[in-house]
């Protein structure tokens, strides 16, 4: 039931804010406006698709006790915070003045560091998700079915490493508007440095 809402929250909220309606910016024209040196180009973004449709069936496994829910539950109080970081980031970053140049940088910072902030999170309550995942396999518990697999374990797996992705783009832009020592991090020299340590943990996870 409440994954069930959580998911059709999340799927409402990025409706409104992809479409643009009631007068919401999109996510492309925000990205547009805070270009930043680790942002992937647009057509990348698409991935999200098939995670959100992922994790449609996943919820469905969770929700209606299909084989290999069980041990999939494990996972599911760490999709539901992980939505409730999303969505909570999406209505905050939404607040990000449009044009930039129309606002300080002490404005600018007051979204963007708190929008880092729960991209962060939303990718730890992923990383939270994996580790029950395998932690319920070390209890013991039965191997994923193959629906397991394809709509709880993939899509865990897909989000923390977009959400990593996202992190580091969330922490260059408000490093981007930060006191001076953090603006080196928004250099080419820094985004490349992000990139290799996002690659290292990465690799590490």
């Amino acid at each position: 039931g409440a994954l069930g809402a959580g998911y059709a929250a999340l799927v409402a909220v990025n409706g409104v804010f992809g479409a643009g309606v009631l007068g919401a910016p999109t996510n492309g024209e925000l990205s547009a406006a805070y270009p930043a040196e680790v942002t992937p180009v647009g057509a990348t973004f698409a991935i999200w698709g098939p995670i959100f449709a992922l994790q449609g069936g996943g919820t469905w496994l969770l929700g209606w006790g299909a084989p290999g829910g069980a041990r999939a539950a494990a996972a599911g109080g760490a999709w539901f915070a992980t939505w409730a970081a999303e969505l909570a980031w999406q209505a905050v970053f939404a607040t990000a003045p449009v044009p930039a140049s129309k606002a300080g940088d002490g404005r600018k910072l007051a979204t963007l560091a708190p929008a880092a902030t729960l991209l962060v999170a939303a990718h730890a309550g992923m990383v939270a998700g994996g580790a029950a995942l395998r932690a319920a396999g070390a209890r013991g518990a039965a191997a994923p079915s193959l629906l397991g697999a394809l709509l709880v374990d993939l899509p865990t797996g897909l989000n923390a490493g977009w959400l990593a992705a996202a992190s580091g783009i969330g922490l260059m832009l408000a490093a981007q508007h930060g006191p001076s020592w953090g603006r080196r991090l928004a250099t080419p020299a820094g985004g490349a440095a992000l990139l290799t340590a996002l690659s290292a943990y990465a690799a590490g996870i």
